[in-house]
């Protein structure tokens, strides 16, 4: 008897693991900034959303949720949806509004061996066309690399380089760094960011960028995320960024897996 019960909560033990694995999560956001130039309101945001689906099923044994899919070097492939709205609000007289819609596809593939190689490709179409392609490597099981290019019809052709590790874990407590440095039309911006694991569901971190252009401009991000189940997460953004000048934006997330 003693034995049957303690294989039944064996099995149960599995079965809960067996669980948090996923192979599909979808994500929904909505993303606002405003700032105000000259005494014109500027807003520019919208919704997103995206779907991937991973080419096997992805561990979450690691421990940490919202990086699984890095720590497992998941393949995968997947959709995404982008709706943007810019709203100029300079008076009765100097007011406008502009929509833009844009659909695309994307993917990463790991092929798992001696050097891990990575290889990252993007399309998008709609009100502006997008390709960017991207390959690199993990360097160990915990850091990886990338060297990427990004055309767009709308912006300037982007190189970049861009890396991910993790620094130190302590059971579910973890630090994740993450670096770019990119080239647009010969303007140098970089980027750094940091996230602190409280466990394997609650993450706060912050994200700075420094864009060397005709006017520098400096971005200062406040993040976090929460895993509620371990299916379903939310988080968001706060801090000051803008496409334009100086202000504040926010971003908001849902994210399913199953």
């Amino acid at each position: 008897m003693k034995n049957s019960l303690l294989t039944a909560v064996a099995l149960s033990a599995l079965s809960a693991t067996a669980t948090a694995d996923y192979q599909f999560d979808v994500t929904g956001s909505y993303q606002n900034d405003a700032s105000e130039v000259n005494n014109t309101d500027i807003d520019f945001g919208g919704l997103s959303l995206e779907a991937n689906y991973y080419l096997r099923p992805v561990s979450t044994a690691a421990g940490i949720l919202a990086e699984s899919a890095f720590l497992d070097k998941a393949s995968y492939v997947g959709v995404r949806y982008h709706q943007r709205e810019l709203e100029v609000d300079g008076g009765i007289f100097s007011s406008h509004k502009v929509s833009a819609d844009n659909f695309g596809f994307h993917g990463r593939f790991v092929a798992e061996g001696q050097n891990d190689i990575i290889v990252e490709a993007d399309l998008a179409f709609g009100d502006s066309d997008d390709i960017g392609v991207a390959g690199g490597f993990y360097l160990n099981n915990q850091t990886e690399i990338l060297f990427g290019i990004l055309d767009s019809d709308i912006a300037d052709t982007t190189i970049y380089v861009d890396g991910k590790t993790l620094i130190d874990s302590y059971g579910n407590n973890a630090i994740i760094a993450e670096g770019r440095i990119q080239i647009n039309d010969g303007d140098l911006g970089v980027q750094a960011e940091g996230d602190l694991y409280l466990n394997g569901y609650t993450s706060v971190g912050a994200r700075v960028g420094l864009y060397l252009e005709d006017d520098t401009r400096l971005a200062m991000i406040g993040k976090a995320d929460y895993f509620v189940t371990d299916q379903l997460a939310v988080g968001g953004e706060l801090g000051l960024y803008s496409v334009f000048d100086a202000g504040i934006g926010f971003k908001l997330f849902v994210t399913g897996r199953f």
